[in-house]
């Protein structure tokens, strides 16, 4: 899963660099691009951010809001890890 993880991180990683992308389109980008992703692998990307490997990518996990449509992941990984490591989760997560 790894090379499809830092595939992810590249993408975002370009996105949010571009001097040519107005900020508004930025979020709008990503959206589509989160929008992609199935609940698993919303889920495996919070646990790819909490590791060492996965420390850059956070960055852009908490400011792109990509674990927002995290569905029952209080079922696979500790809320209180989530909501400490991830801000944008504490609403999603009450």
């Amino acid at each position: 899963m790894a090379h499809y993880f830092r595939n992810l991180y590249h993408i975002v990683k370009i996105v949010d660099e571009s001097e040519e992308i107005d900020e508004g389109d930025k979020y709008s980008y990503i959206q589509i691009l989160r929008a992609q992703l199935s609940s698993y692998e919303i889920v495996l990307l919070a646990y790819n951010g909490l590791t060492e490997k996965g420390e850059k990518f956070k960055y852009y996990i908490n400011t792109y809001f990509l674990l927002h449509n995290m569905d029952s992941a209080d079922e696979v990984v500790e809320p209180n890890i989530l909501k400490e490591q991830y801000p944008h989760l504490r609403e999603v997560l009450k």
